[in-house]
């Protein structure tokens, strides 16, 4: 096969395609991380958010709330046990940016507990959040976090 003068643009044409798919394929799973990370600092914030609601909820009614819903907005705008008006009513559901929220109180109202995992839980990489009564967030990598965890410096 003879290389002519009209041939010289298709070549050019893949071999500029090429690059492209190269720089494709090296830019789109770091930027798939970045959107990991960014719901994780998302679900870090959300438990921080959380903490103080509970913490507020407790100086007002003396014990903390029995459920998400107790923290969000009533109906009829009136603030009480179960309408405390600290939280989105979206949040109170549970699921917030790629996350689920399972809040448990303990036993008398005394303490509570707030796991945060991941939507699609199937990732090995991804991070699960744990935080308590003392504010203190933990995380583990690729399964449920406890009060053994390590710390979110």
């Amino acid at each position: 096969m003879r290389i002519t003068s009209n041939s010289f643009p298709t070549i050019t044409i893949g071999i500029i395609g090429a690059m492209i798919l190269v720089i494709v394929a090296i830019t789109v799973p770091s930027l798939l991380r970045a959107g990991g990370a960014q719901k994780e600092a998302d679900a870090i914030g959300t438990l921080k958010m959380l903490n103080m609601a509970c913490a507020e909820y407790s100086a007002t009614f003396t014990q903390y709330p029995t459920a998400l819903t107790d923290l969000q907005k009533g109906a009829n705008g009136v603030l009480t046990n179960t309408s405390a008006d600290l939280i989105d009513s979206s949040l109170a559901t549970g699921t917030k940016d790629g996350y689920v929220f399972t809040y448990v109180r303990g036993e008398g109202g005394s303490a509570y507990t707030i796991s945060a995992h991941p939507v699609k839980a199937h990732q090995t990489e991804a991070r699960y959040f744990f935080t308590d009564q003392s504010g203190a967030i933990r995380f583990a990598i690729g399964q449920e976090a406890d009060a053994s965890s390590a710390p979110v410096l």
